[in-house]
């Protein structure tokens, strides 16, 4: 029997071609498991940065990222003017075509109005979430292939909450607005409009502003007009004395240093020590899961007669800085289920 020895060079250049092979292998085999991981576009009204955009999509990322190929787009509907949208949703569709996704998730109003139908009619299911308008003003109840959570229900219970948040019931509250297309739409569906309304017995009046001098004159008077209370609506659409927008925390900074009442709000992006006390909120990360259960649903191919579109309860956030500043104790019902931050 004749016998073959391998020198150490051998050796060693046949360990080294080993190693190459399976590296390959191990790359193809990877390659092919990310190929075969579905696709999901998440378009946004907004901008990166916003705090209910970070806050949703670290949810959405968190949910998702190990099954899925995510891609992010943003339409900009805060900074750039309503002209410009149509523009940005068809870049955003050129992308859908060349995404192929299995799934798009549109978040917000803007998305919703300017491609939900499009994108469900080319066979491609939708999940939707953060709209403050009628469902039924989008077509979005006939569309089979569409999912999502709507918010409006929310604001009223947030606006009742005050009565057992707050040491005496309020019997006047402030909601402060920028003009924005989207406070606009809120204003109209969840209180006939806006102006003064009454919610579970709580004087309510809805004040839009355009500019931040407006917006200011109003914190700081809030007490001299009888109000018990302050609540933050929108304000990412300020305007300063150039015409040009405002820094949204800059100016919630600002509210938050010079209010002469508690300050509340109806998302939990505006929480915080250099923010509002919180409240009944909605939260940016809790949808952006719900809405990425409901992608995977639709991944799996489960019938849409399982998830029905749904409202949103809200979720109970306070700062512990703006608790104490205002020396409010939760009731022992909420502080048992609210989530805490600084």
């Amino acid at each position: 029997m004749r016998r073959f020895f391998i020198s150490d060079t051998e050796h060693f250049s046949l360990l080294k071609l080993s190693r190459q092979l399976l590296c390959v292998l191990l790359c193809c085999v990877s390659f092919s498991v990310i190929a075969k991981r579905p696709v999901v576009l998440v378009i946004d009204s907004y901008h990166q940065g916003y705090g209910w955009v970070d806050h949703y999509q670290q949810g959405i990322t968190e949910a998702l990222a190990k099954r899925a190929q995510l891609h992010f787009y943003q339409l900009d509907a805060k900074r750039l003017p309503v002209d410009a949208y149509e523009n940005r949703a068809e870049q955003a569709w050129q992308t859908y075509l060349a995404l192929k996704p299995d799934v798009v998730i549109l978040c917000d109003d803007e998305a919703v109005a300017l491609l939900t139908i499009r994108i469900s009619n080319h066979g491609t299911p939708v999940v939707y979430f953060g709209v403050n308008s009628d469902a039924r003003d989008h077509g979005l109840l006939k569309l089979e292939n569409v999912s999502g959570l709507v918010e409006r229900p929310l604001f009223k219970r947030s606006l009742a909450y005050l009565r057992e948040l707050l040491p005496l019931p309020p019997k006047k509250v402030l909601v402060l607005w920028d003009d924005s297309p989207t406070a606009q739409r809120t204003l109209v569906e969840s209180f006939d409009g806006g102006g003064t309304t009454t919610v579970y017995g709580i004087q309510v009046e809805h004040r839009q502003v355009s500019h931040v001098s407006a917006w200011q004159q109003s914190i700081v008077t809030s007490q001299q007009q009888g109000f018990d209370a302050v609540v933050v609506g929108l304000y990412q659409k300020l305007l300063d004395e150039q015409d040009l927008q405002v820094d949204d925390s800059a100016l919630l900074a600002w509210t938050s240093q010079h209010t002469p009442l508690p300050i509340f709000s109806f998302w939990d992006f505006a929480v915080g020590k250099r923010g509002t006390i919180g409240g009944l909120v909605m939260s940016g990360k809790e949808q952006g899961r719900a809405a990425a259960k409901r992608a995977e649903l639709f991944i799996h191919k489960i019938p849409m007669s399982s998830f029905p579109s749904t409202e949103n309860s809200g979720y109970f956030i306070f700062s512990r800085e703006q608790l104490k500043r205002w020396q409010i104790v939760l009731p022992e019902q909420i502080e048992e289920i609210a989530t805490l931050v600084e």
